[in-house]
């Protein structure tokens, strides 16, 4: 009988599909649930196996994970397990759920900003994305929440990143993950922002 060495202590869980949001760069082209997502008693059951099996850290993300109606369930379980929790969102609903989020034990958040407030609100088609999202990050800090922020680099925002790292800098944001956008998903729609070799630098 063989045995299978690997334990997924760092785990990423999309919990959904469905967003409220339809950015441009989006890899997975979010916007509807899948018709076969795990109901809260299979996402449990999983959250139970991934403890088992030895996991240490998760990621929620989607989609938009807030508006998975289990997600607090999922948190909570999680904590109490002694799993570091952390959750990725757009920050439409952040505001709204932070109190929740300080309930069931989540102490960090990463928040999707993809530009300064003009590019930003283009590329993630909302016009006042932004402005939520620094909102959601307010009301994270004033109830104890770690926050960081999450970029989908490209040609469309790459020259916002020094004002964006000034920004996080004085909001006191805690990291900032870096990551580039290629011609996958709904971004197939929009190839002319995608990044190429050439982009890199050297």
């Amino acid at each position: 009988m063989s045995t299978f060495s690997f334990k997924p202590r760092v785990v990423g869980w999309e919990l959904t599909l469905r967003c409220n949001m339809s950015c441009i760069h989006c890899g997975s082209s979010a916007g509807k649930a899948r018709p076969d997502e795990l109901s809260e008693e299979e996402g449990l059951s999983l959250i139970d196996q991934m403890v088992d099996l030895g996991l240490e850290v998760i990621t929620l993300s989607g989609g938009e994970p807030l508006l998975h109606p289990s997600w607090p369930v999922y948190a909570k379980r999680l904590v109490d397990a002694k799993v570091s929790t952390f959750m990725i969102t757009n920050g439409l609903l952040l505001e709204d759920n932070v109190e929740k989020m300080k309930e069931v034990g989540l102490r960090r958040v990463g928040i999707s900003f993809d530009g300064m407030e003009e590019k930003h609100n283009f590329i993630r088609n909302h016009k006042n994305s932004f402005s939520k999202a620094l909102t959601g990050a307010k009301a994270a800090f004033e109830n104890d929440i770690s926050v960081g922020a999450v970029t989908h680099v490209s040609r469309a925002n790459r020259e916002d990143l020094e004002d964006m790292y000034e920004l996080f800098s004085e909001r006191g944001f805690s990291y900032w993950q870096i990551q580039l956008t290629f011609s996958q998903g709904r971004m197939k729609e929009h190839d002319d922002f995608s990044l190429a070799p050439e982009d890199m630098p050297a």
